[in-house]
């Protein structure tokens, strides 16, 4: 699938294990910023914490042909991302929009420090 290439490419899991585990914090906000970074850092337009009527969208990403909303959770599963995209309805600003939104859910693994659970739809 083309957005989990994407995804992986920007956030590989090679990319976070290069960070010392003195700098590492275990928690969400750490992957968060991390993930913003590489985002940015790679060229895509992103934005974090994107306010919406029921919550904040942990990114919104744009590549020029598709709008994706990334929520992220630490130590849980990629399913209970999409389902808060899904509770908060947080696609809604975006029905409107010219181009397809695919929501994407991430899990990290902070064991592991590594990405274990990535889906799209």
């Amino acid at each position: 699938m083309a957005c989990c290439t994407l995804i992986k490419r920007c956030i590989t899991n090679v990319q976070l294990a290069n960070v010392s585990h003195l700098l590492h914090r275990a928690d969400e906000a750490w992957y968060h910023t991390m993930t913003h970074l590489a985002f940015n850092l790679t060229g895509f337009k992103v934005v974090s914490e994107y306010s919406t009527a029921q919550g904040r969208i942990d990114n919104v990403l744009f590549d020029g042909v598709k709008v994706y909303i990334i929520e992220y959770k630490v130590d849980q599963n990629a399913k209970a991302a999409l389902a808060q995209i899904e509770k908060r309805q947080y696609t809604l600003p975006f029905d409107l929009s010219t181009y397809p939104v695919k929501r994407v859910g991430i899990n990290f693994n902070t064991e592991t420090r590594q990405i274990d659970d990535l889906l799209v739809e």
